[in-house]
């Protein structure tokens, strides 16, 4: 539109978040908050001096805004449990906490974050806030708390339902309070009297989530770990899965072909969240000898959930699934900040560089119904850029060298300080 800011970015490199490597000498012109052109120098009309704003970073590579399709923003990631932090604070507490984490992504290049799991309004306000210029973070997508059963994983955020018609009304008044989308739990997980091997939902019970997503035109994810609940949630119809661990008892990794098969043919949405059990290990491995042996019997018993979610991936990432780079900031040891990891951890799978940055970029906005609007550097779409040092195409822990984070056409991060 006449009147808006004409910006040049260039760059050494620009990968554009679908090409299979990166093209030198590069520019992205955008105008207002729109990618105008994004290209090699050499074929893009640049605009004279005198008529727009040139930002160059040498030796840098431009990259679509990364994207985290799994976070939590009101908890710290510092090995707090979730449970114990949400109750002990108030609701301004947790936002003041939300606003800062927000803060903290951005400056690690992720410019769209999908909140799966809050306290009442309080992502959703931060969202809103986002949105009205208020507060300085990347793009929120919010579900509120997520839908459980009565005690279950998470039940403290609010969002418990027990039957299907109970699941409706919880579904209905998450979308009237301003959720951007749904997020079921199918099983138990990380609180207290919850399990990861039991099942929380039937089949017809996850249709019924399902089916309130689709009378509202959005989309769901659902928190499934047991082989059973993974199996209800891809015949339900349910968009994205998070963890996928393909558990087949307590703490027993396993397998099932046809279940994979499935999430492949439906094209649903793998959030491996890799970096869930690889950070607590870590933490673990650090303290080893300190640990009591019943805890270490949990902690061997993870490891092996871990090792075999490695296999696992790289099975289905060999059969064409579609994997999204989910950190579930946030939780437990998961810290905010280093997006890189989870690009690392997935590279374990078999991926090469760039295969592991399109779970972040291109697949990461289709998976969160995005991707007509950002994932990928094209004429028309919102101008969200992430500019590193270096080369993360061919050396992923690039994406830690950080130059610059431009949302919606501003720069909001320069040289790892906020600037907006």
């Amino acid at each position: 539109m006449l009147g808006e800011r004409i910006t040049v970015f260039s760059g050494a490199r620009l990968w554009d978040g679908s090409a299979s490597a990166p093209v030198r000498d590069c520019v992205v012109v955008t105008r207002g908050d729109r990618i105008t052109a994004a290209g090699p120098r050499a074929s893009v009309a640049i605009p004279s001096d005198d008529a727009a704003v040139v930002h160059h970073y040498p030796d840098a590579t431009i990259l679509p805004g990364l994207i985290d399709p799994h976070v939590h923003l009101i908890w710290p990631g510092d090995g707090q449990a979730a449970d114990v932090f949400t109750k002990g604070r108030t609701d301004a507490e947790l936002l003041l906490a939300a606003a800062k984490n927000a803060r903290t992504a951005l400056r690690a290049g992720v410019t769209t974050v999908r909140d799966v799991g809050t306290r009442g309004r309080i992502a959703m306000d931060l969202r809103d806030a986002v949105d009205e210029g208020i507060a300085i973070g990347p793009r929120i997508l919010a579900a509120g708390p997520p839908i459980t059963i009565t005690g279950g994983h998470m039940h403290y955020l609010g969002g418990e339902a027990d039957t299907a018609d109970d699941i409706r009304r919880v579904a209905r008044r998450h979308w009237r309070m301003g959720a951007d989308f749904l997020k079921l739990v199918t099983n138990g997980g990380g609180t207290p009297r919850s399990h990861g091997w039991i099942p929380a939902y039937s089949q017809a019970e996850i249709a019924s989530a399902v089916a309130e997503a689709r009378s509202h035109e959005t989309h769901i994810t659902v928190h499934a770990n047991l082989i059973e609940t993974i199996r209800s949630s891809v015949a339900a119809g349910v968009d994205c899965i998070e963890h996928c661990t393909f558990l087949s008892g307590r703490n027993q990794p396993g397998y099932d072909q046809g279940v994979a098969e499935e999430i492949v043919r439906r094209g649903v949405y793998i959030g491996h969240t890799l970096t869930a059990t690889y950070s607590s290990l870590r933490v673990a491995r650090a303290v080893w000898d300190t640990i009591p042996a019943p805890e270490r019997v949990q902690l061997e018993a993870r490891q092996r959930v871990w090792d075999a979610s490695v296999v696992n991936f790289r099975r289905l990432r060999e059969m064409g699934a579609k994997f999204v780079a989910s950190t579930d900031a946030g939780w437990s040891h998961i810290a905010w900040g280093d997006y890189a990891l989870v690009m690392e951890l997935f590279m374990q799978t078999g991926a090469s560089a760039v295969e592991a940055l399109a779970t972040g970029t291109r697949l990461a906005a289709d998976a969160i119904g995005l991707g007509d609007q950002i994932g990928t550097l094209e004429r028309g779409k919102i101008a969200d850029l992430t500019i590193v040092t270096g080369d993360p195409t061919t050396r992923i822990s690039d994406l830690r060298n950080v130059r610059a984070v431009v949302r919606g056409g501003r720069v909001l991060v320069e040289e790892g300080r906020m600037v907006a």
